[in-house]
């Protein structure tokens, strides 16, 4: 997991913008779906980058034998 804290917004437009397509705007309400873009926004961002990698099946455990 990563969290990223942003500078301080003092009464700027919040956007944040897509890594895939930099010229698209990404605007977000408090529930966390799209909508219009906060205008004069206050107030701290934090961004949160959860990575998930799956175990591979021999990972490197031993196994057990079946006689023992």
């Amino acid at each position: 997991m990563d969290v990223r804290c942003s500078k301080p917004y003092v009464g700027k437009r919040l956007a944040f913008y897509s890594d895939t397509d930099p010229l698209k705007e990404i605007c977000l309400v408090g529930n966390g779906e799209t909508g219009a873009c906060l205008y004069r926004f206050v107030g701290a961002v934090a961004t949160v980058t959860f990575t998930v990698k799956f175990a591979a099946a021999n990972s490197g455990a031993k196994r057990r034998s079946a006689n023992t």
